[in-house]
């Protein structure tokens, strides 16, 4: 009979945890061991009687008890931290429901998992329903000892945690007998043990319910702790004040550290000519710079005289065939000084531009030029023939190279009538458009304004010294927006842009002279590392676009003579880049804080702020957002969505998670 009993009770057990999650991805200060250590420490707190009262009232009125309200506010908390809903705690049970073992001395304690799944939509009431189902039933097989339910449920061992669950919850709520006044009660601390990664323990007293957090220091900081257990109890306050409020949207975050959050973290308001278009940063320049190189590819250079005056003369011509405010322009060319002469000229003329990468496959160059409606393209003379079977009929297509002569005689007869060009952009106009490539379906054409890039360079002029701008490796295409900052930051602080044709190309010797600020992906920095081609003059490095590991920063700083190594992050819906961090020898791996100008804010499904430490959906907000994507209404208002935390402004969905760190910087 006993072993029938056992088989059925193992069934339950093997039906109620088959396909639980090998762990809770509850996250860490520290990396995981690849085997589980057991040091640990204890993190004291507690609720008050007013509150333990209140808890105590929630569970009489849902039919419950008290020791299912703190289990399924624990779930709330887990599910708040880790976004799983399928959650599986460890609870020890007296094991003791029978009258012959009431009275007997000895240990009969086993240990159950109790599993539920949280929905963010279920109310606080429903939940605990669900919790006092998964109770009830625990209980009624609760003879079954864990180590022989492990066993029936054959599960994958993993020395770096606890098999089924990692959390444990206990309530002590048995009560002491009086003891002889001559003995006093010895406090017992964990020895500095913890036998999993959290355990909560609640002991019901006279002044209401003290708790001890139970935590591995392998994975935790005191801080952390100290921080879950604060959520933990303002979670309880807010289930007793609303139970029946969703359990994704209960708040839990105290007016500190929302301030931290919001404020705190966010403090990057600076003042940038916000009057100015991102094409006047440079002509300003160019009437004090005059002869100085402003870039150069190859053998040839263009001085700030001389790149002012052709842009201008181009800005002209393109005012003279209707290019305007928001008129869109192609760029489809080599890397070459015209390149850089047709950017300027066509945001001198009011237009934006839209980079055509001559590389790109036919069918996405079609593809651009169509969705973006632009009537000129602007290349040379060696791109007409393939771009003549790509545009539609009535696409001029103007040959910069080969026209050029053409073009100078009609300035010049514009200029001999007392036409000039026309400044009627203004810093809400467009002044690019670049094309991403989405996970799914056609690129997607990304609108910039001018006010955006304007606050990018002149945070950027704060940041970088003249001395690191004075020739910056252009080695990004047009078509990514890391050019940005290779050109225009460049010309609004006086240096020399150096074109390559891509960044790989300093193995080759190309461009090495001069060369003080490289900016690239990571992946292309391993490489010239590896080949020894970083040159001796470069002062600083910028890597954006993929993960910077450690061990890339260590090996920049061991081989070359670079002094700094900039981490950068930013999707260009926020006009290329949006936090950043300098990077130093031995330091954590983080994309540091915002630029200036700039919000962050970590964030859950429904939009509620994450705690520090917690993974939630990185929201950007600030002056450098873009305007939306090029027709694409319905998309541009699903990722450019309202910002709760300024009305009236809008936010970023990245779809990258992220976190905020005790230091304010970003992970």
């Amino acid at each position: 009979e006993e072993s029938g009993v056992l088989e059925r009770q193992l069934g339950y057990w093997q039906q109620k945890l088959a396909g639980v999650p090998e762990s809770l991805d509850l996250p860490t200060d520290f990396p995981r061991p690849s085997v589980q250590t057991h040091a640990g420490a204890s993190h004291p707190f507690s609720l008050d009687a007013r509150l333990a009262g209140q808890l105590k009232q929630l569970a009489e009125q849902q039919g419950g008890t008290l020791y299912m309200v703190l289990l399924a506010a624990l779930e709330v908390l887990l599910y708040r931290y880790t976004g799983q809903n399928d959650l599986c705690i460890g609870t020890p049970i007296a094991n003791r429901q029978y009258g012959e073992t009431e009275g007997l001395i000895g240990m009969f304690v086993n240990t159950l998992a109790m599993r539920s799944r949280v929905e963010g939509s279920d109310s606080f009431a429903a939940l605990l329903a669900k919790v006092k189902t998964t109770c009830l039933e625990a209980y009624e097989h609760q003879d079954a000892p864990f180590e022989k339910v492990v066993d029936a449920l054959r599960v994958q061992r993993n020395l770096s945690t606890t098999p089924l669950f990692q959390v444990m919850l206990i309530l002590q709520n048995t009560e002491r007998a009086e003891a002889d006044a001559s003995i006093q009660p010895y406090p017992l601390d964990g020895g500095g043990i913890s036998k999993f990664d959290l355990t909560v323990a609640f002991s019901e007293t006279a002044e209401g319910l003290e708790a001890i957090f139970d935590y591995n220091t392998a994975l935790y900081k005191p801080e952390s702790i100290a921080r879950m257990a604060e959520h933990y109890a303002a979670l309880c306050e807010a289930v007793t004040a609303a139970p029946t409020a969703e359990v994704g949207k209960l708040g839990y975050l105290g007016e500190a550290e929302k301030h931290v959050l919001l404020a705190g973290y966010n403090d990057t308001a600076a003042d940038y000519p916000k009057d100015l278009c991102l094409h006047e940063l440079f002509t300003g320049q160019a009437a004090r710079a005059g002869e100085k190189t402003a870039v150069v590819c190859g053998g040839e250079r263009l001085t700030y005289r001389q790149l002012d005056g052709r842009s201008r003369d181009l800005a002209l011509y393109l005012q003279s065939q209707g290019v305007g405010p928001d008129s869109l322009v192609g760029v489809c060319m080599e890397r070459s000084l015209d390149m850089v002469v047709s950017l300027l000229g066509i945001l001198r003329a009011g237009g934006a531009y839209v980079p055509l990468d001559p590389e790109y496959p036919n069918e996405r160059l079609a593809y651009m030029v169509r969705d973006s409606g632009a009537a000129i393209v602007l290349t040379q003379e060696s791109l007409v023939e393939k771009l003549g079977g790509l545009v539609a009929a009535g696409t001029q297509l103007i040959a910069v190279d080969r026209e050029w002569p053409e073009l100078a005689a009609r300035v010049a007869a514009l200029k001999a009538a007392n036409i000039g060009v026309q400044q009627q952009v203004t810093p809400h106009h467009l002044a690019y458009v670049i094309y991403t490539s989405g996970s799914t379906g056609q690129p997607k054409g990304v609108a910039i304004e001018h006010h955006s890039p304007v606050t990018l360079v002149q945070w950027g002029l704060e940041v970088y010294s003249r001395e690191e701008l004075a020739g910056v490796l252009a080695a990004t295409s047009i078509c990514f927006d890391l050019s940005v900052y290779e050109i225009f930051l460049t010309l609004a602080g006086g240096g020399t842009i150096i074109l390559v044709r891509n960044a790989l190309a300093l193995a080759d010797g190309a461009g090495q002279e001069g060369v003080t600020l490289i900016n690239t992906v990571p992946s292309a920095m391993e490489e010239l590392v590896r080949l020894g081609a970083v040159p001796e003059s470069v002062q600083t490095i910028n890597l954006a676009g993929e993960p910077l590991t450690a061990r890339l920063v260590d090996r920049i700083y061991e081989t070359t003579a670079a002094r700094k190594v900039y981490d950068l992050y930013g999707p260009s819906e926020d006009t290329t880049y949006s936090t950043y961090v300098l990077r130093t020898k031995n330091g954590p791996q983080t994309i540091g804080r915002p630029i200036a100008n700039t919000q962050v804010y970590i964030l859950n499904a429904h939009h509620q702020l994450q705690p520090i430490g917690v993974p939630g959906e990185l929201h950007i907000a600030g002056d450098g957002l873009a305007r939306g994507y090029l027709h694409r209404a319905e998309l541009t208002d699903e990722k450019f969505v309202a910002n709760p935390f300024d009305p009236g402004t809008r936010m970023y969905k990245t779809g990258d998670l992220a976190r905020w760190m005790d230091d304010g910087t970003l992970q």
